[in-house]
Protein backbone atom coordinates (compact mmCIF):
# COMPACT_ATOMS: atom_id res chain seq x y z
CA UNK A 1 0.00 0.00 0.00
CA UNK A 2 1.48 3.30 -1.01
CA UNK A 3 0.82 5.95 1.66
CA UNK A 4 -1.15 9.11 0.87
CA UNK A 5 -0.27 12.44 2.42
CA UNK A 6 0.06 12.35 6.23
CA UNK A 7 -3.12 13.12 8.15
CA UNK A 8 -3.79 16.40 9.89
CA UNK A 9 -2.93 15.81 13.57
CA UNK A 10 -5.23 16.79 16.41
CA UNK A 11 -4.06 19.44 18.82
CA UNK A 12 -3.73 17.45 22.04
CA UNK A 13 -1.98 18.42 25.27
CA UNK A 14 1.73 17.76 24.65
CA UNK A 15 3.35 15.02 26.73
CA UNK A 16 6.39 15.79 28.81
CA UNK A 17 9.65 13.88 28.34
CA UNK A 18 10.48 12.07 31.58
CA UNK A 19 13.87 11.91 33.19
CA UNK A 20 13.44 8.47 34.69
CA UNK A 21 14.65 5.45 32.75
CA UNK A 22 13.78 1.91 33.71
CA UNK A 23 14.54 0.28 36.13
CA UNK A 24 15.07 3.48 38.15
CA UNK A 25 11.97 4.73 39.99
CA UNK A 26 10.06 7.47 38.14
CA UNK A 27 10.76 11.11 38.90
CA UNK A 28 8.78 14.20 38.12
CA UNK A 29 9.35 15.41 34.56
CA UNK A 30 11.41 18.55 34.05
CA UNK A 31 10.07 21.70 32.54
CA UNK A 32 9.30 20.58 28.96
CA UNK A 33 11.24 21.94 26.02
CA UNK A 34 9.45 23.72 23.24
CA UNK A 35 7.27 21.08 21.60
CA UNK A 36 6.75 21.43 17.90
CA UNK A 37 5.56 19.27 15.05
CA UNK A 38 8.28 17.83 12.89
CA UNK A 39 7.69 19.51 9.49
CA UNK A 40 6.13 17.10 7.00
CA UNK A 41 4.55 17.77 3.58
CA UNK A 42 0.83 18.24 3.86
CA UNK A 43 0.85 18.48 7.66
CA UNK A 44 -1.15 21.33 9.20
CA UNK A 45 -2.02 22.52 12.67
CA UNK A 46 -5.27 21.26 14.09
CA UNK A 47 -8.34 23.34 14.82
CA UNK A 48 -10.63 23.45 17.84
CA UNK A 49 -12.86 21.04 15.94
CA UNK A 50 -10.10 18.43 15.70
CA UNK A 51 -9.60 18.68 19.45
CA UNK A 52 -13.31 17.95 19.88
CA UNK A 53 -13.05 15.01 17.48
CA UNK A 54 -10.14 13.61 19.48
CA UNK A 55 -12.00 13.91 22.76
CA UNK A 56 -15.12 12.33 21.26
CA UNK A 57 -13.16 9.35 19.94
CA UNK A 58 -11.11 8.88 23.09
CA UNK A 59 -14.11 8.24 25.34
CA UNK A 60 -13.70 8.02 29.12
CA UNK A 61 -10.12 8.63 30.34
CA UNK A 62 -7.98 5.66 31.34
CA UNK A 63 -4.54 5.46 32.89
CA UNK A 64 -2.76 3.11 30.52
CA UNK A 65 -2.82 1.42 27.12
CA UNK A 66 -5.80 -0.82 26.39
CA UNK A 67 -6.10 -3.92 24.23
CA UNK A 68 -7.80 -3.20 20.90
CA UNK A 69 -9.56 -6.08 19.10
CA UNK A 70 -10.23 -5.57 15.38
CA UNK A 71 -9.97 -7.01 11.87
CA UNK A 72 -7.44 -5.99 9.25
CA UNK A 73 -7.62 -6.90 5.58
CA UNK A 74 -5.15 -7.39 2.76
CA UNK A 75 -5.71 -7.58 -0.99
CA UNK A 76 -3.59 -10.54 -2.06
CA UNK A 77 -2.97 -13.25 -4.61
CA UNK A 78 -2.67 -16.87 -3.52
CA UNK A 79 0.75 -16.00 -2.06
CA UNK A 80 1.17 -16.75 1.64
CA UNK A 81 3.37 -14.79 4.02
CA UNK A 82 3.03 -13.66 7.63
CA UNK A 83 1.16 -10.51 8.66
CA UNK A 84 4.45 -8.88 9.63
CA UNK A 85 6.38 -6.06 7.96
CA UNK A 86 3.36 -5.32 5.79
CA UNK A 87 0.64 -2.72 5.48
CA UNK A 88 -2.96 -3.73 6.04
CA UNK A 89 -6.29 -1.89 6.13
CA UNK A 90 -9.79 -1.91 7.47
CA UNK A 91 -12.32 -3.22 4.94
CA UNK A 92 -13.07 0.23 3.51
CA UNK A 93 -9.34 0.87 3.18
CA UNK A 94 -8.80 -2.43 1.37
CA UNK A 95 -11.56 -1.61 -1.12
CA UNK A 96 -10.07 1.88 -1.54
CA UNK A 97 -6.74 0.26 -2.43
CA UNK A 98 -8.33 -2.24 -4.82
CA UNK A 99 -10.22 0.57 -6.57
CA UNK A 100 -7.04 2.63 -7.04
CA UNK A 101 -4.33 0.08 -7.68
CA UNK A 102 -5.73 -3.32 -8.64
CA UNK A 103 -8.95 -3.46 -10.63
CA UNK A 104 -8.01 -0.63 -13.07
CA UNK A 105 -5.28 -2.95 -14.39
CA UNK A 106 -6.21 -5.72 -16.83
CA UNK A 107 -5.40 -8.36 -15.76
CA UNK A 108 -5.47 -7.33 -12.10
CA UNK A 109 -2.22 -5.98 -10.65
CA UNK A 110 0.06 -8.62 -9.10
CA UNK A 111 -2.58 -11.29 -9.88
CA UNK A 112 -4.50 -10.14 -6.80
CA UNK A 113 -7.72 -12.14 -6.62
CA UNK A 114 -8.92 -12.08 -2.98
CA UNK A 115 -9.30 -10.13 0.25
CA UNK A 116 -7.80 -11.85 3.28
CA UNK A 117 -9.00 -11.04 6.77
CA UNK A 118 -7.08 -11.28 10.05
CA UNK A 119 -8.17 -10.74 13.62
CA UNK A 120 -5.64 -8.52 15.39
CA UNK A 121 -5.42 -7.82 19.10
CA UNK A 122 -3.03 -4.98 19.87
CA UNK A 123 -1.63 -3.14 22.87
CA UNK A 124 1.10 -0.47 22.57
CA UNK A 125 4.12 -0.37 24.82
CA UNK A 126 3.81 1.64 28.01
CA UNK A 127 6.89 3.56 26.88
CA UNK A 128 4.94 4.80 23.85
CA UNK A 129 1.78 5.43 25.86
CA UNK A 130 3.67 7.53 28.40
CA UNK A 131 4.46 10.03 25.65
CA UNK A 132 1.50 9.88 23.26
CA UNK A 133 -1.43 8.49 25.30
CA UNK A 134 -2.72 6.68 22.21
CA UNK A 135 -3.17 3.07 21.14
CA UNK A 136 -1.59 3.45 17.70
CA UNK A 137 1.62 4.98 16.43
CA UNK A 138 2.43 6.70 13.14
CA UNK A 139 1.96 4.91 9.83
CA UNK A 140 5.04 3.61 8.03
CA UNK A 141 5.08 2.18 4.50
CA UNK A 142 6.29 -1.39 3.89
CA UNK A 143 7.33 -3.04 0.64
CA UNK A 144 8.81 -6.50 0.25
CA UNK A 145 8.91 -7.09 4.01
CA UNK A 146 10.95 -3.92 4.51
CA UNK A 147 9.97 -0.55 5.97
CA UNK A 148 10.61 2.13 3.36
CA UNK A 149 9.71 5.20 5.44
CA UNK A 150 12.82 7.18 6.44
CA UNK A 151 13.53 7.41 10.17
CA UNK A 152 11.01 4.73 11.11
CA UNK A 153 13.85 2.89 12.84
CA UNK A 154 14.13 5.75 15.33
CA UNK A 155 10.53 5.25 16.36
CA UNK A 156 10.92 1.49 16.86
CA UNK A 157 14.18 2.02 18.73
CA UNK A 158 12.53 4.52 21.07
CA UNK A 159 9.22 2.79 21.74
CA UNK A 160 9.30 -0.82 20.55
CA UNK A 161 7.18 -2.22 17.74
CA UNK A 162 3.85 -0.41 17.96
CA UNK A 163 1.24 -0.82 15.20
CA UNK A 164 0.87 2.40 13.19
CA UNK A 165 -2.19 3.85 11.47
CA UNK A 166 -3.37 6.61 9.15
CA UNK A 167 -6.52 7.54 7.27
CA UNK A 168 -6.74 7.69 3.48
CA UNK A 169 -8.40 10.67 1.77
CA UNK A 170 -12.07 10.55 0.83
CA UNK A 171 -11.31 12.89 -2.08
CA UNK A 172 -9.83 9.88 -3.87
CA UNK A 173 -12.49 7.32 -2.97
CA UNK A 174 -15.74 7.77 -1.03
CA UNK A 175 -15.39 4.74 1.23
CA UNK A 176 -16.57 5.55 4.75
CA UNK A 177 -17.27 3.74 7.99
CA UNK A 178 -20.53 4.16 9.89
CA UNK A 179 -18.67 5.51 12.94
CA UNK A 180 -15.65 7.64 13.72
CA UNK A 181 -12.34 6.07 12.69
CA UNK A 182 -9.82 8.91 13.08
CA UNK A 183 -9.18 11.90 15.31
CA UNK A 184 -7.31 13.72 12.53
CA UNK A 185 -10.38 15.56 11.31
CA UNK A 186 -12.70 18.47 11.94
CA UNK A 187 -15.40 17.23 14.28
CA UNK A 188 -18.61 16.16 12.54
CA UNK A 189 -17.11 16.01 9.05
CA UNK A 190 -17.09 12.95 6.82
CA UNK A 191 -13.30 12.82 7.10
CA UNK A 192 -13.79 11.50 10.65
CA UNK A 193 -15.15 8.27 9.08
CA UNK A 194 -12.26 7.76 6.64
CA UNK A 195 -10.80 4.38 5.64
CA UNK A 196 -7.74 3.28 7.60
CA UNK A 197 -4.40 1.74 6.77
CA UNK A 198 -2.14 0.05 9.32
CA UNK A 199 1.57 -0.71 9.60
CA UNK A 200 2.42 -4.10 11.13
CA UNK A 201 6.06 -4.07 12.29
CA UNK A 202 7.81 -7.43 12.09
CA UNK A 203 11.33 -8.81 12.46
CA UNK A 204 14.17 -6.54 11.35
CA UNK A 205 11.93 -4.02 9.57
CA UNK A 206 14.84 -1.98 8.21
CA UNK A 207 16.04 -4.84 5.95
CA UNK A 208 14.24 -7.02 3.41
CA UNK A 209 13.50 -7.75 -0.21
CA UNK A 210 14.66 -5.26 -2.82
CA UNK A 211 12.58 -4.16 -5.79
CA UNK A 212 14.14 -6.76 -8.11
CA UNK A 213 13.10 -9.52 -5.68
CA UNK A 214 9.39 -8.68 -5.72
CA UNK A 215 7.19 -11.02 -7.74
CA UNK A 216 3.50 -10.31 -7.40
CA UNK A 217 2.36 -13.67 -8.76
CA UNK A 218 4.73 -15.77 -6.66
CA UNK A 219 2.95 -18.30 -4.45
CA UNK A 220 5.61 -18.04 -1.75
CA UNK A 221 7.81 -15.05 -0.93
CA UNK A 222 10.94 -15.34 1.22
CA UNK A 223 10.33 -12.18 3.24
CA UNK A 224 13.36 -12.91 5.46
CA UNK A 225 15.71 -12.49 2.49
CA UNK A 226 18.18 -9.68 3.08
CA UNK A 227 17.72 -9.65 6.87
CA UNK A 228 20.82 -10.44 8.90
CA UNK A 229 20.65 -12.99 11.75
CA UNK A 230 21.83 -10.32 14.20
CA UNK A 231 19.08 -7.91 13.11
CA UNK A 232 16.43 -10.64 13.32
CA UNK A 233 17.54 -11.46 16.86
CA UNK A 234 17.79 -7.92 18.16
CA UNK A 235 14.76 -6.46 16.35
CA UNK A 236 12.12 -9.25 16.57
CA UNK A 237 9.08 -7.13 15.69
CA UNK A 238 5.84 -6.70 17.58
CA UNK A 239 3.97 -9.94 16.85
CA UNK A 240 3.75 -12.05 20.01
CA UNK A 241 5.82 -15.22 19.63
CA UNK A 242 3.46 -17.20 21.89
CA UNK A 243 0.34 -16.28 19.94
CA UNK A 244 -0.84 -13.62 22.37
CA UNK A 245 -2.65 -11.96 23.95
CA UNK A 246 -0.47 -8.87 23.56
CA UNK A 247 1.25 -7.76 26.74
CA UNK A 248 2.52 -4.38 25.60
CA UNK A 249 6.12 -5.58 25.80
CA UNK A 250 8.20 -4.08 22.96
CA UNK A 251 8.23 -7.46 21.18
CA UNK A 252 4.61 -8.42 21.98
CA UNK A 253 2.36 -5.56 20.90
CA UNK A 254 -0.04 -7.57 18.74
CA UNK A 255 -1.34 -11.06 18.00
CA UNK A 256 -2.82 -12.35 14.74
CA UNK A 257 -5.41 -14.98 13.83
CA UNK A 258 -6.43 -15.80 10.27
CA UNK A 259 -10.12 -14.98 9.80
CA UNK A 260 -11.01 -16.06 6.28
CA UNK A 261 -10.97 -14.69 2.77
CA UNK A 262 -13.35 -13.74 -0.03
CA UNK A 263 -12.66 -13.87 -3.76
CA UNK A 264 -12.91 -10.77 -5.91
CA UNK A 265 -14.71 -12.68 -8.68
CA UNK A 266 -17.56 -13.59 -6.35
CA UNK A 267 -17.65 -10.08 -4.91
CA UNK A 268 -17.94 -8.46 -8.35
CA UNK A 269 -20.21 -11.14 -9.84
CA UNK A 270 -17.67 -12.42 -12.39
CA UNK A 271 -18.07 -16.12 -13.19
CA UNK A 272 -14.71 -16.68 -14.88
CA UNK A 273 -12.13 -13.88 -14.72
CA UNK A 274 -9.93 -15.17 -17.54
CA UNK A 275 -12.94 -15.51 -19.80
CA UNK A 276 -14.16 -12.05 -18.72
CA UNK A 277 -11.10 -10.03 -19.66
CA UNK A 278 -9.35 -12.27 -22.16
CA UNK A 279 -11.20 -15.13 -23.87
CA UNK A 280 -14.44 -13.22 -24.44
CA UNK A 281 -12.65 -10.64 -26.60
CA UNK A 282 -11.14 -13.23 -28.94
CA UNK A 283 -14.37 -15.20 -29.01
CA UNK A 284 -16.14 -12.04 -30.18
CA UNK A 285 -13.54 -11.54 -32.89
CA UNK A 286 -13.91 -15.11 -34.12
CA UNK A 287 -17.70 -14.87 -34.20
CA UNK A 288 -17.53 -11.55 -35.99
CA UNK A 289 -15.15 -12.96 -38.59
CA UNK A 290 -17.33 -16.02 -39.22
CA UNK A 291 -20.58 -14.07 -39.37
CA UNK A 292 -19.14 -11.21 -41.39
CA UNK A 293 -21.95 -8.83 -40.50
CA UNK A 294 -21.01 -7.39 -37.06
CA UNK A 295 -21.60 -3.63 -37.07
CA UNK A 296 -19.74 -2.76 -33.85
CA UNK A 297 -16.10 -3.57 -32.99
CA UNK A 298 -15.32 -6.09 -30.29
CA UNK A 299 -14.37 -4.44 -26.99
CA UNK A 300 -12.18 -5.96 -24.28
CA UNK A 301 -13.92 -6.15 -20.90
CA UNK A 302 -12.35 -4.39 -17.93
CA UNK A 303 -13.50 -4.27 -14.30
CA UNK A 304 -12.90 -0.55 -13.93
CA UNK A 305 -11.51 2.26 -16.04
CA UNK A 306 -10.54 5.46 -14.27
CA UNK A 307 -10.89 7.38 -17.52
CA UNK A 308 -14.65 6.75 -17.64
CA UNK A 309 -15.15 5.93 -13.93
CA UNK A 310 -16.89 2.66 -14.66
CA UNK A 311 -16.34 -0.85 -15.91
CA UNK A 312 -16.86 -2.41 -19.31
CA UNK A 313 -18.78 -5.66 -19.12
CA UNK A 314 -19.12 -5.36 -15.32
CA UNK A 315 -20.35 -2.48 -13.19
CA UNK A 316 -19.55 -3.44 -9.61
CA UNK A 317 -16.78 -0.81 -9.35
CA UNK A 318 -18.64 2.04 -11.07
CA UNK A 319 -18.40 5.42 -9.31
CA UNK A 320 -15.24 5.71 -7.23
CA UNK A 321 -16.49 8.95 -5.66
CA UNK A 322 -20.12 7.88 -5.45
CA UNK A 323 -20.89 7.54 -1.72
CA UNK A 324 -23.86 5.23 -2.22
CA UNK A 325 -21.94 2.92 -4.55
CA UNK A 326 -18.92 2.80 -2.24
CA UNK A 327 -21.17 2.03 0.72
CA UNK A 328 -22.83 -0.79 -1.20
CA UNK A 329 -19.44 -2.28 -2.05
CA UNK A 330 -18.42 -2.29 1.62
CA UNK A 331 -21.74 -3.90 2.57
CA UNK A 332 -21.36 -6.50 -0.19
CA UNK A 333 -17.91 -7.47 1.10
CA UNK A 334 -19.19 -7.65 4.69
CA UNK A 335 -22.10 -9.84 3.56
CA UNK A 336 -19.76 -12.18 1.72
CA UNK A 337 -17.59 -12.65 4.80
CA UNK A 338 -20.74 -13.35 6.87
CA UNK A 339 -21.92 -15.84 4.26
CA UNK A 340 -18.70 -17.85 4.32
CA UNK A 341 -17.82 -17.37 8.01
CA UNK A 342 -21.14 -17.04 9.87
CA UNK A 343 -19.70 -17.99 13.26
CA UNK A 344 -17.03 -15.30 13.35
CA UNK A 345 -17.46 -12.16 15.41
CA UNK A 346 -18.41 -8.79 13.97
CA UNK A 347 -15.72 -6.26 14.91
CA UNK A 348 -15.79 -2.57 14.06
CA UNK A 349 -12.67 -0.75 12.84
CA UNK A 350 -10.75 0.93 15.66
CA UNK A 351 -10.09 4.65 16.01
CA UNK A 352 -6.75 5.79 14.62
CA UNK A 353 -5.78 7.97 17.56
CA UNK A 354 -2.12 8.81 16.92
CA UNK A 355 -1.50 12.47 17.66
CA UNK A 356 1.77 13.77 16.25
CA UNK A 357 5.56 13.48 16.11
CA UNK A 358 7.13 15.92 18.56
CA UNK A 359 10.30 17.85 17.91
CA UNK A 360 13.34 15.89 19.13
CA UNK A 361 11.22 13.28 20.92
CA UNK A 362 13.58 10.50 19.84
CA UNK A 363 16.34 12.17 21.89
CA UNK A 364 14.30 12.02 25.10
CA UNK A 365 15.16 9.36 27.70
CA UNK A 366 12.81 6.40 27.39
CA UNK A 367 10.09 6.58 30.05
CA UNK A 368 9.56 3.07 31.44
CA UNK A 369 7.12 4.20 34.13
CA UNK A 370 4.45 1.50 34.59
CA UNK A 371 6.06 -0.86 32.08
CA UNK A 372 6.94 -4.50 32.65
CA UNK A 373 10.60 -5.41 32.58
CA UNK A 374 11.93 -6.53 29.19
CA UNK A 375 15.39 -7.65 28.12
CA UNK A 376 14.79 -6.18 24.68
CA UNK A 377 15.83 -2.65 25.69
CA UNK A 378 19.40 -3.81 26.33
CA UNK A 379 19.78 -5.43 22.88
CA UNK A 380 17.80 -3.09 20.60
CA UNK A 381 19.39 -1.67 17.46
Amino acid sequence: LAPPLPPVPPLLPPPFPALATWPSPPTLPPTPPSLMLVPQPGLALATEATTTAAAEAAGPPHDGPEEVDFYVYRAQSEAHYPLENVNAADLAGALWYLHHEVVPATPRKYHIDRIRRYRVRSRPTREFWNVHHSNFGPFFAYDGGRCTTPNAGQHYHQYGFVIGCQFVPLAEGAYMADHQTTVACDYGTEQCKSPLWFAMPGPCPSMGLQQQDLKGNSVELDVSKGKSPDCLRRMPGGRCSNGGPPTGAPDCTYSVEEAGEIMLDELAGIQDYNDFWNVSFYRCQMLAASAGNRSEPCVRNTEYSGAIDKGIGNHFWDGRLDKANCSQRVKAAEALFRKHYPRQRILKPPVCDFDMVYKAEFTWPVNHTGAAQSDWWAQRM
